[in-house]
């Protein structure tokens, strides 16, 4: 699995202390992870009305209204979609994510001064 949501860009050394990370996480909190994020439960329209980033790596899986399914919940909603990555977003383009985060905590004032 780990191998499949792997982008291009995540390094030999990401991907082996990935690995390492997911081979020492007992199995009882993986499959607990898997079963909540299936669970129809968490997945309500309840709004969301505080500024959200999301960042996300290109996926043909994804359905073609998702920033607009995204936005009907959360309307202050940075969109990105990115190409050429994978899961790991911040460990295969650290300073461009970096870079992304700041400049979204600095247009919505969330940095201190």
């Amino acid at each position: 699995m780990l191998a499949a949501i792997s982008g291009p860009n995540l390094s030999a050394d990401a991907k082996e202390r990935i690995n390492a990370s997911a081979l020492n996480t007992p199995q009882h909190v993986i499959v607990s992870a898997m079963e909540g994020m299936a669970d129809p439960s968490i997945w309500g329209d309840d709004k969301i009305n505080v500024p959200v980033l999301a960042i996300m790596a290109k996926n043909p899986f994804y359905g073609p209204n998702l920033e607009e399914t995204f936005r009907a919940i959360a309307p202050k909603l940075d969109f990105q979609m990115w190409d050429g990555v994978g899961h790991f977003i911040m460990m295969e383009k650290p300073k461009e994510f970096n870079a992304a985060v700041i400049s979204w905590l600095d247009k919505n004032n969330l940095l201190k001064k």
